[in-house]
């Protein structure tokens, strides 16, 4: 008997100790609290109680913005908060009122685990102030996640100091239409992408930086997929401080516009080894820190699409191109420092008016060194010839100081019944590399069938008129 209740308080006792852990083992459930501004002193400020159903949030709240009959903004004052997910519906009765303001102090930093946005009527979006800037951030009709920090100052740190910084995994996941509104925030913010980003393909999930805006990609893959498109213009500025896989297309150019479009440069510093981009047109004339591209000394972006735009690069590092090198929009130049032409890679070619000069008449590369890693293409293109080509004529079609060019490794590609002689590529003594020795004009000399027949036929008449004098 003694034993048999001995076993039944081991049991009750077993069973106790199981509820008490599976009870401290349970997910916690998080706190919705709803910001219900109104009935506060300071209707504006997060820090009061009054202005939530439920209080002040803390870092295990989940927090909603809903409504427009509530409708912010909400001030932090300053200081920084931690909360876990935060939704947002029609908060905000239009486009000049955001949801978030930072008045005075900071940076303060909002740290949540999701901050969902659904909106699905014309002209609402998610909007926050930074001394008298706009972020917007969602497209119509389409609900947005964000991961990471929302780092606000009211602009009295200095310039760039204004942002997102973005520290969790898969930005905008559903692709995310952005204009140069987002990066126009105080003046000059940063962007800090922190984790991978997924901008969606272009130009829908294009991101556009300008207006003196800065998009620092600090991890590999924060430039987004093959798919994204990053475009550059009015003093917008891309960092990129980490090797980048397969990144999509980035436009650098010059004067598209915006706010402060009198400010018409564009700049991407590519400050890191082993950047894969899909495609780079530059179309900014290349000035350090100020405009253009720069591949930072004893680095390399590889380029598996085309590297194309009338502008130019600077800096020691090396652009590899594996697709297609396309000089100018139509006829143009293309300059930089080191370029390398992959194994496969092509040179378009395009040619207009033979009397025009180089870059002008047609294509040229202006580059320090051009080196050549295996067989490569030249891909002549007629491109509204003005009138025809005669084989004496030479185009200068790349400036270059390589020591590896061997012209058994290029292939001279034309349209249809052009003319290709023998050494049409070769170096004259400065070391440019020359086109000549083609035409556009069919047979331009007989083919060697033809003239294996004319000799044939000259040697027979020879036969004839020798015995004829016999």
């Amino acid at each position: 008997m003694t034993t048999h209740h001995a076993s039944i308080r081991a049991c009750a006792k077993f069973l106790f100790v199981l509820l008490v852990y599976v009870f401290l083992t349970l997910p916690t459930v998080a706190q919705t609290t709803q910001w219900s501004a109104g009935d506060a002193t300071d209707p504006t400020n997060w820090h009061d109680a009054d202005n939530w159903n439920n209080g002040v949030p803390t870092a295990s709240s989940d927090v909603q913005f809903r409504g427009t009959g509530a409708g912010g903004p909400v001030d932090l004052y300053g200081t920084s908060v931690t909360v876990n997910n935060v939704t947002q519906s029609y908060f905000g009765p239009d486009r000049s009122n955001p949801a978030i303001v930072q008045s005075t102090g900071g940076p303060a930093t909002i740290n949540f685990n999701e901050w969902t946005v659904i909106e699905r009527k014309s002209g609402m979006t998610f909007k926050v102030d930074m001394n008298g800037g706009l972020f917007e951030a969602t497209r119509k009709a389409f609900p947005q996640f964000f991961d990471g920090m929302l780092t606000l100052t009211d602009g009295n740190s200095g310039p760039n100091q204004e942002g997102w910084t973005l520290n969790g995994g898969g930005m905008f996941p559903n692709g995310f239409d952005v204009t140069y509104q987002p990066i126009a925030i105080g003046g000059g913010p940063t962007l800090h992408a922190n984790s991978v980003v997924n901008f969606g393909p272009g130009p829908a999930g294009a991101l556009n930086i300008g207006d003196l805006g800065t998009y620092n990609a600090n991890v590999d893959g924060s430039m987004g997929g093959p798919g994204a498109v990053i475009d550059i213009a009015d003093g917008g500025k891309l960092l990129v401080n980490s090797s980048q896989s397969g990144a999509g297309t980035v436009n650098v150019n010059t004067g598209a516009g915006g706010p402060q479009s009198g400010v018409t440069e564009g700049y991407a510093l590519f400050d890191a080894a082993g950047i894969n981009l899909a495609n780079l047109n530059v179309n900014t004339p290349f000035t350090a820190a100020t405009s253009g591209a720069e591949i930072s000394s004893g680095n390399d972006v590889a380029i598996t699409g085309a590297l194309s735009g009338g502008g130019a690069w600077g800096d020691d590092g090396t652009m590899t191109v594996g697709g297609i090198v396309a000089p100018g929009n139509g006829i143009g130049t293309l300059a930089g420092t080191n370029l390398k032409m992959a194994d496969g890679a092509t040179y378009q070619l395009e040619i207009s008016d033979p009397d025009g000069g180089a870059g002008i008449g047609w294509d040229v590369l202006v580059v320090d060194d051009m080196s050549f890693d295996g067989n490569w293409t030249l891909d002549v293109t007629d491109a509204g010839l003005t009138r025809d080509i005669d084989t004496s004529e030479s185009f200068l079609i790349a400036t270059l100081g390589t020591t590896n060019f061997d012209p058994a490794g290029a292939t001279i590609g034309t349209p249809a019944d052009w003319y290709v002689g023998d050494d049409a590529l070769w170096l004259d003594a400065n070391g440019n590399l020359m086109l000549s020795n083609i035409s556009n004009l069919a047979q331009a000399v007989p083919e060697p069938s033809t003239f294996a027949l004319a000799l044939f036929s000259l040697v027979g008449f020879a036969v004839i008129t020798r015995r004829r004098k016999r």
